[in-house]
């Protein structure tokens, strides 16, 4: 077993452990951490499992392009969605007196910067050919061909960490939580 299935098994424990976690929340305190866990671990998953899928089976020519559309969908997903979480898990750490995290996600943050700019450009994309299949074939395949790899690449290595880390901030903030 290589590093790429260690990671997704990983990923896969701690989706299956936050989903239990969120199953058997008791308060609402830790209802939101369980909440907040969950959103953190699908993505962490899905963006394994993608990565590992495509350095698996190693595609080549449009089909590269093709294999990175679930990666790019679930990245520009994240990214709308990630704003709020990061609200989310200040207010919590805040409700349980935790100063140290608004460095560390702002640090977390910092590193996917460089990389937002490529995950905006991604919305035609998102629209004609992750999230919905365009009913202009040609619209789609154009949207396809436009996927630059190495980029896309790029990008997914940084959300990957992005993701991580945030786990590890929430496993910290969820320790004060089940107090």
């Amino acid at each position: 077993m290589d590093s790429l299935d260690n990671a997704l098994i990983d990923a896969q424990n701690t989706l299956n452990s936050a989903h239990q976690s969120y199953i058997d929340a008791g308060s609402k305190n830790q209802n939101e951490f369980d909440e907040i866990k969950l959103q953190a671990a699908i993505f962490n998953y899905e963006l394994c499992k993608e990565v590992t899928f495509f350095y698996k089976k190693k595609p080549i020519g449009f089909s590269q392009k093709v294999a990175l559309k679930g990666a790019i969908h679930c990245i520009y997903e994240y990214k709308r969605a990630s704003d709020n979480l990061l609200m989310r898990i200040f207010a919590l750490a805040k409700l349980n007196k935790i100063e140290i995290f608004d460095a560390d996600l702002r640090k977390v943050k910092l590193n996917i910067k460089p990389h937002l700019k490529s995950i905006s450009n991604w919305e035609d994309i998102r629209n004609k050919a992750t999230a919905h299949y365009d009913k202009n074939t040609t619209a789609q395949f154009s949207v396809i061909n436009q996927i630059d790899v190495d980029e896309a690449l790029e990008v997914m290595k940084y959300f990957l960490m992005y993701s991580v880390e945030i786990l590890k901030v929430l496993k910290i903030v969820g320790a004060s939580t089940s107090t």
